[in-house]
């Protein structure tokens, strides 16, 4: 039984990048947001700014777990393309020296 598998890497790359944009908005977004909370006068809540940042650093630290998640989502798929398309080049060539 023969097994065939066929990968188009120009749609691998193509996810990546989008998964790459998907990863600077949403860290763009984050900045924003940071900046945005700094700015916040937290009168009332003594020099921490009590538990209402609390609650924003904790949701943010878990944003920012699921952006290293995706960035390693994209190095994955980076780094399979270029082993497809490698591997791809290596059996042209070695078909090249069979004619």
């Amino acid at each position: 039984m023969d097994c065939v598998v066929e990968v188009d890497t120009e749609k691998l790359g193509e996810g990546a990048e989008r998964v790459n944009s998907c990863i600077k908005a949403m860290i763009q977004e984050i900045e924003g947001m940071t900046q945005s909370i700094g700015r916040i006068r937290w009168d009332g809540d003594g020099q921490d700014g009590g538990p209402v940042k609390k609650a924003f650093e904790k949701d943010l630290n878990a944003i920012w777990v699921a952006v290293r998640k995706l960035e390693r989502i994209y190095r994955y798929a980076v780094n399979a393309k270029e082993k497809y398309e490698g591997c791809e080049q290596s059996v042209r060539a070695l078909i090249s020296t069979m004619h």
